[in-house]
């Protein structure tokens, strides 16, 4: 009985000392402050979704929203003199609220951004020699074919339990694609079987032309003398003329001729 009152004791004696330690390390935990005389970093990869490769392209834009503020041995965050006005709630900064309010407010009141930096090919965008703060990312200007990131907040440093404090900060943003990649339709194009052919179309080239024979000239001009009316009988063409009647009108011509020479010679 007595050995099982002391496999007791001893038991009760390892939690106990156990106990003590997880709470001594708590406590010195939570009373350790950030050292504000260093400076850190912050590291942003950009994954796409969907091929866990690296999505390049855009930017992020750093808003210093906080400061670090230390009181008997503990530490709080309060506004920065950017954010002073905007009197959001620094208590809960896992607060989806908080970040929404923080970003409307840098953009409602065109704050200058403390640091700008470019994501590289590798998805990568690292912002060095930061000094103790809480930051506030956000994008202007997304990769091609993804939507803007979600604002969001990170401190420099930030704690681990293992650790302490972490002066270089890695952040991975959840990163969406712009649109759903449509499956394309493949394109069908319509031959028709028959092609038309035009008939050969037909010129109509008359026979012959018609030329007239000749042109008709005047044998002569006949010049009227100055003072005297001179009428000019017409001669008849010759082409076209009847021949028929002319050795008729010889013979006639014959005969007036012989019957006149008869008379003068009575």
């Amino acid at each position: 009985m007595r050995s099982m009152g002391k496999a007791k004791q001893g038991i009760v004696l390892i939690l106990a000392a156990l106990l003590v330690c997880v709470m001594s390390s708590v406590s010195t935990f939570a009373l350790t402050v950030p050292d504000t005389g260093k400076s850190g970093s912050i590291s942003v990869t950009m994954t796409d979704p969907t091929t866990k490769k690296a999505a390049p392209g855009g930017n992020l834009i750093l808003y210093k929203v906080g400061e670090v503020h230390v009181d008997d041995g503990d530490y709080s965050w309060a506004l920065s003199a950017d954010f002073a006005d905007s009197k959001a709630d620094l208590s809960d900064l896992q607060s989806e609220t908080l970040t929404a309010t923080l970003a409307a407010y840098a953009v409602e009141k065109d704050i200058k951004p403390y640091e700008i930096a470019k994501i590289d090919e590798n998805g990568k965008a690292t912002i060095k020699d930061l000094p103790v703060a809480l930051y506030l990312i956000m994008q202007t200007e997304a990769a091609t074919g993804y939507k803007k990131v979600m604002p969001f907040l990170v401190t420099v440093p930030i704690g681990n339990n293992e650790d302490g404090w972490v002066y270089d900060v890695d952040a991975s943003p959840k990163v969406e694609l712009e649109t759903a990649t449509p499956t394309p339709t493949p394109s069908v194009t319509v031959t028709p079987k028959v092609t038309i052919t035009p008939k050969v179309s037909t010129t109509i080239t008359p026979r012959s032309t018609i030329t007239p024979r000749s042109t008709i000239t005047p044998r002569s001009t006949i010049t009227p003398r100055t003072g005297v009316t001179t009428t000019v009988k017409s001669t008849l063409p010759r082409t076209g003329q009847l021949w028929w009647p002319v050795p008729i009108l010889a013979v006639v011509g014959i005969v007036f001729v012989f019957v006149g020479l008869r008379r003068r010679s009575r």
